[in-house]
């Protein structure tokens, strides 16, 4: 066999060793991103099921106060009036009930911007909490300039129909032009008019078209 050829063949067995290794490099390369993205999908699934479960600890945290403090009981679950004159309850009932809603609506928040968020549930226990406590509804209303992405699915989760919410939307409107607060006044004719035009199966994306006026800086605030 000449040297020529043994050359040659030298370099063939060179050129298939190179591409046998640019081969193997490849596949090792793909195996480690392939791996890398499971591992950050795992980490990410992971980030969202802890925020979800803390989520909900922080929401069912107010229960204990009702075991602490059973007198506080019927103002959220049985339809409870306070009694005239008592500031002392008055101001424990009104804590609480803030403390309550602003931990529903950053359920509903999260709910919204985590199509994994565990909504339904939550949802039962809101309704059943705002329509059995007349300080929560209150609240809600008096404060409801503070709700600006999640006001309106409360709202529409304390009534059974999208009558008596546009109806309750109508008395914030009037409130609200009474008393020269145009910017709520305008919020609150724009969520009229969309939950006019909805079906009734679009409680969240209230809340959802709430959040993306927020971030496009139409509306101040973030609950």
């Amino acid at each position: 066999m000449s040297d020529q050829i043994i050359v040659s063949l030298i370099g063939l067995a060179g050129t298939l060793l190179l591409a046998f290794v640019a081969t193997l490099n490849l596949v090792t390369s793909r195996q480690l991103l392939i791996r890398v993205s499971r591992q950050l999908e795992i980490s990410e699934n992971q980030s969202e099921m802890t925020l979800i479960r803390n989520a909900f600890v922080e929401m069912s945290e107010f229960l204990q106060i009702f075991v602490e403090k059973p007198h506080l009981r019927p103002y959220f679950y049985d339809g409870a009036a306070i009694p005239t004159g008592d500031s002392h309850l008055d101001g424990e009932v009104a804590a609480l009930a803030e403390w309550i809603l602003t931990n529903f609506a950053t359920g509903i928040s999260l709910a919204v911007m985590l199509p994994e968020y565990p909504i339904g549930a939550l949802k039962e226990t809101i309704r059943y909490h705002l329509r059995n406590s007349p300080a929560m509804r209150t609240h809600l209303e008096d404060r409801y300039e503070g709700f600006p992405v999640t006001g309106l699915t409360l709202l529409r989760w304390t009534y059974d129909t999208k009558q008596e919410t546009i109806a309750a939307l109508e008395r914030l409107l009037g409130k609200a032009e009474s008393e020269g607060r145009e910017e709520l006044a305008a919020r609150i004719r724009m969520q009229i008019q969309r939950i006019t035009a909805a079906s009734e199966e679009t409680d969240l994306l209230y809340a959802s078209a709430g959040l993306a006026n927020s971030r496009a800086g139409a509306i101040v605030g973030s609950t």
